[in-house]
């Protein structure tokens, strides 16, 4: 049987891994056996599966010898609301590093501390690494933000598809319409946590952050104007 052997940072310091095809014990059966809802394919058929579903791809690179990936895997990824979650807005690719594929794709993304959790759009055109030291509350609004922002995409092929502007300005206007209902909705809050979690502060979305920002200074300046004018008029 062959064997693939890489120095693997964990959480808890640097282990000599020595990763086989098959579990060699029953703790590493266990959580293979909770990541059963996840796709262990190749990465050309799971992201064929994501685009024909019109789903993001999460892909959860883990090693079953690593204690911090074991714990990982049952408190977060086996927590009925994370699992129900990302069953039904991803399609899950299961790359355990003791297998070819998990190995690669861990040496392509340079993971050296495992768990880790990386996130695509179908067509692979954004791409979001995962912070994992969160709690599972956590870990889920950085999944939906990503779907929000995956989501982003499909309404600016739409903006482009029946309008003449360019995919800059399509991004800050679809920016600007974010903003619009959510001051709408509650003027509270950070400017700043509100655009993260619609796009995760993806390079790719800088346009849409910048016209989600002058929105909402510019309906910011008018809700004053209005209060003060309301002010005023009470005075007299």
């Amino acid at each position: 049987m062959k064997m693939l052997i890489k120095n693997i940072k964990t959480a808890t310091g640097t282990a000599l891994f020595i990763g086989m095809a098959a579990s060699t014990n029953a703790q590493s059966s266990s959580v293979q056996n909770k990541l059963a809802y996840m796709i262990g394919e190749s990465p050309e058929r799971i992201f064929d599966i994501a685009k024909a579903e019109r789903k993001p791809v999460l892909m959860y690179i883990h090693s079953q010898t690593c204690f911090s990936s074991r714990k990982f895997s049952r408190d977060i990824m086996n927590h009925e609301k994370v699992k129900n979650l990302v069953r039904k807005r991803f399609v899950c690719m299961n790359a355990d590093v003791a297998t070819k594929f998990g190995n690669s794709m861990a040496i392509k993304h340079k993971i050296l501390i495992m768990p880790a959790i990386v996130l695509y759009s179908p067509d692979k055109g954004i791409m979001f690494q995962c912070h994992l030291k969160v709690d599972t509350f956590e870990m889920m609004t950085q999944f939906r933000a990503f779907v929000s922002a995956y989501n982003l995409i499909e309404q600016l092929a739409l903006h482009k598809a029946t309008t003449s502007l360019t995919e800059k300005e399509a991004l800050r206007a679809i920016g600007r319409s974010y903003a619009d209902k959510d001051f709408k909705r509650d003027v509270n809050g950070s400017l700043e946590d509100r655009i993260k979690l619609r796009t995760l502060n993806i390079a790719y979305f800088k346009e849409f952050e910048e016209g989600y920002k002058e929105e909402w200074d510019a309906m910011l300046v008018s809700n004053r104007k209005k209060m003060s004018g309301k002010e005023t008029a009470s005075r007299r």
